[in-house]
């Protein structure tokens, strides 16, 4: 079987940006360990001048296609659509697993094999804070976003709330319900937590609450002076990581916080070993990878309850899930973990448990082949082969 991957894929072996291509590239390397199984990869970048090709040493056929992007969804992504579509054909799939919407969806499912789409992000929700032209492009992008939903035969969800957010606009009823894969390393990691240490693992931006993150820590200093937050992620919005670093400066939280910017695989299997805890404000998420993660690595998660976060962590049990909204809580529920250490292990055991029965990889990959052989036979009915 020749399975092509579509979507978010990382540029360069072992250099993960964003949880998709976390997704993507666990999935692809766990896929390529199936016996009979040809695994390729085709993802846009910017850059480049003709498709570049290179394997990786899982055995994955990467296939980076030079991305335009050209005036976007006001031309429906149509060179880029062209190009992936073009990639797919010198590929020739017996099935295709399309990973996000827009430019990607659009292509996988008009491409003529067998397709599956699985939705990462709910951008309705994600873009609606965008005002004036940003809204207007957030607006176009979601209608562009319907279309190709409204076109997929196949779906698989990752938890019930990527299903839900979007009523009955998803046309199809064939939804197999997988949860994302995370590697392997990360049920490895040894346990050299260190107290007081906070890890924070994403981007830096608006929608993941950082800023609320920071006034938490401020408040905490004063009963634990010793209380440090690591924020792992890139800053992909200057004039709110800029206000982020004021924020420390104004709280007097200099020697409490670092910024560590975008880290590699190892560097955050690192940071998982040394954290007490991954504490995630975001305001919205679907189903965040970090989250998967840090439960695999036994750490214990704080997290805001908003997309799918309650579908993944056993509030009380796991981990906290808090309001959103709720600052006193968020504070209450990290003091109560950076007190009580038994708890701490105790939460840290059950995500692992948890983790292993849900986000292991081969799991993952055991229940996406058989959807896989399961849509390839339901499209040979249906063309009467």
């Amino acid at each position: 079987m020749r399975v092509a991957l579509v979507g978010p894929y990382p540029r360069a072996e072992g250099r993960v940006c964003g949880g998709v291509e976390a997704v993507t590239s666990a999935l692809a390397d766990g896929l390529a360990l199936v016996p009979g199984l040809e695994v390729h990869a085709v993802t846009s970048v910017g850059g480049l001048e003709h498709i570049e090709r290179f394997e990786t040493q899982s055995g994955v056929h990467v296939h980076l296609v030079p991305e335009s992007r050209k005036l976007g969804c006001l031309t429906a992504f149509a060179v880029d659509v062209a190009r992936i579509r073009r990639a797919l054909r010198e590929i020739a799939p017996d099935i295709i697993h399309c990973h996000t919407q827009l430019m990607y969806a659009r292509a996988s499912v008009e491409a003529g094999w067998p397709s599956i789409l699985t939705v990462h992000g709910i951008l309705f929700r994600e873009t609606a804070p965008a005002r004036g032209l940003s809204r207007a492009h957030a607006r176009l992008a979601c209608a562009y976003e319907m279309a190709s939903l409204r076109k997929a035969r196949h779906m698989t969800a990752i938890n019930h709330y990527a299903v839900n957010a979007y009523g009955g606009r998803i046309r199809t009823d064939d939804i197999r319900y997988i949860d994302n894969p995370i590697e392997d390393r990360y049920f490895e990691v040894p346990d050299k937590s260190e107290p007081g240490r906070i890890l924070f693992a994403g981007v830096i931006t608006d929608r993941k609450n950082v800023r609320c993150l920071l006034e938490a820590v401020a408040a905490l200093v004063a009963s634990h002076p010793r209380v440090r937050l690591r924020i792992a992620g890139a800053a992909v919005d200057p004039g709110y990581y800029e206000a982020c670093q004021a924020l420390v400066s104004e709280r007097g939280i200099k020697e409490n916080v670092e910024f560590l910017g975008a880290v590699s695989i190892d560097e955050m299997l690192e940071e998982h070993a040394r954290a007490s805890m991954l504490v995630l404000p975001s305001w919205q998420e679907t189903a965040p990878v970090v989250i998967s993660e840090a439960m695999a690595a036994g750490t214990p998660v704080v997290a805001t309850d908003v997309g799918g976060v309650a579908e993944m962590i056993k509030n009380g049990k796991s981990g906290f899930v808090v309001s959103l909204g709720d600052s006193q809580e968020l504070i209450s529920k990290i003091d109560c973990l950076l007190t009580d250490d038994q708890l701490r292990k105790q939460m840290g055991e059950a995500g692992k448990a948890i983790a292993e029965s849900r986000f292991r990889r081969s799991v993952v990959v055991n229940k996406t082949v058989e959807f896989y052989r399961d849509v390839i036979e339901s499209e040979r009915k249906r063309a009467g082969k």
